[in-house]
């Protein structure tokens, strides 16, 4: 199984090389990045929710799971960008809503 990190530098590699581009991306345009596949990820949940129908032509949406994936996938390719120990932060997170009690 693969490490995070190893994920991390595979899609950033794989991205620069199939968008070329994308080399040059700040972080604000990875982030706009982000916001797009979110609303891909939306758009297939509504989708299989029967709330939202999109052009039978446009597959976009019919596969909500793997637009999902391809949100981590942009996430991973900033954090690489960012240069930061993922799994630490991870670790941070979790402890977060481990120890903290409920909101309400």
């Amino acid at each position: 199984m693969k490490t995070i990190k190893e994920w991390q530098k595979e899609f950033k590699e794989a991205c620069e090389k199939r968008f070329p581009d994308s080399k040059q991306w700040t972080d604000q345009d990875r982030l706009l990045s982000v916001v797009r596949q979110l609303a891909d990820v939306s758009g297939g949940v509504q989708k299989e929710l029967g709330i939202y129908h999109p052009n039978p032509k446009n597959k976009t949406y019919d596969d909500p799971n793997h637009r999902l994936a391809a949100l981590i996938a942009e996430a991973f390719i900033l954090v690489e960008k960012r240069n930061f120990d993922l799994e630490i932060e991870l670790q941070k997170v979790l402890d977060f809503y481990i120890k903290n009690k409920p909101l309400w």
